[in-house]
């Protein structure tokens, strides 16, 4: 595992949340984001604040708009159960990153903001489906 500092955490996510199209759509391999709703800096709705006053995992990948990055947070717009908001998310309140396109997982594991204990979490091994144990569930879903 490579240690990263806070900064190389924030400049990696930041790079692939400028491959991002400003609006999410079908085919998109998309981002999610577990962040810490209590930074200080965070803008979300009231009600969301208080259905997740702790950490909320947030989904960018078919239903996103308006998004637009700036050196140490970003801005989108996103729905809460029919209702568009638009929020701002610091880099800094990110706790868990995943980009699903390069499989790259991210997690800081401290509550503590200031000093994260960051790491990087390499991409599983590739097992031949042939022989791994993973059941598909493909042949159940109704076409």
């Amino acid at each position: 595992m490579k240690e990263l500092t806070l900064h190389d955490y924030q400049q990696m996510i930041h790079a692939i949340l400028s491959r991002l199209p400003n609006t999410g759509h079908k085919g998109l391999p998309g981002v999610q984001i577990v962040m810490d709703t209590r930074h200080p800096d965070v803008v979300l709705p009231d009600f969301v604040l208080a259905k997740y006053p702790e950490t909320i995992t947030l989904m960018f990948q078919h239903q996103y708009g308006d998004l637009v990055l700036k050196n140490d947070r970003f801005t989108v717009l996103l729905s809460f159960n029919g209702y568009y908001a638009s929020v701002c998310i610091p880099l800094a309140a990110i706790i868990h990153f995943t980009d699903f396109e390069s499989g790259l997982i991210m997690i800081c594991q401290s509550p503590d903001i200031e000093k994260p204990d960051l790491h990087l979490v390499e991409e599983p091994e590739k097992t031949d489906p042939e022989t791994s144990n993973v059941v598909s569930l493909s042949s159940w879903r109704k076409r």
